[in-house]
């Protein structure tokens, strides 16, 4: 069963060939600030990690024995898709826009790493993740 969470567009779950994205995307501006952007993206990364954390949960309690609301559960592990889907497309997001803004354009990194918690995935935004220890790709 194929089915879209109550706050999905149906675009949510698309293939390879962008079908139907186009049409979302006529629904959007076509300028946005750097700064919105990035906000923006920090809030949909904030919102996979609870998705992330509510996996988890999940698959803690089947580990352990636990009982649980198991149609909760089933719906936070439906999300696991989406979760790999949104992840990468927010990559390519990054990715391109780290193309389009001048490489003489510096941030402190004290402050673009305040508040976060894994000294892996700071090493890894700062340095690159291929020189992050303990990182698989």
């Amino acid at each position: 069963m194929n089915t879209l969470p109550a706050n999905a567009h149906s675009t949510d779950f698309l293939t390879d060939d962008r079908s139907g994205l186009e049409e979302e995307l006529s629904t959007i501006q076509s300028k946005i600030s750097l700064d919105d952007m990035l906000r923006n993206t920090g809030g949909e990364l904030a919102i996979l990690a609870k998705n992330a954390r509510h996996l988890d949960d999940v698959i803690g309690d089947f580990v352990t024995g636990e009982k649980g609301d198991t149609a909760q559960h089933l719906h936070h592990l439906q999300k696991i898709d989406q979760l790999a889907q949104s992840l990468r497309d927010i990559s390519v997001l990054l990715s391109n826009l780290s193309n389009l803004v001048p490489s003489d354009v510096v941030v402190a990194t004290t402050q673009v790493t305040k508040g976060m918690r894994l000294a892996s995935t700071v090493h890894a935004c700062l340095e690159g993740a291929a020189s992050a220890p303990g990182t698989e790709v």
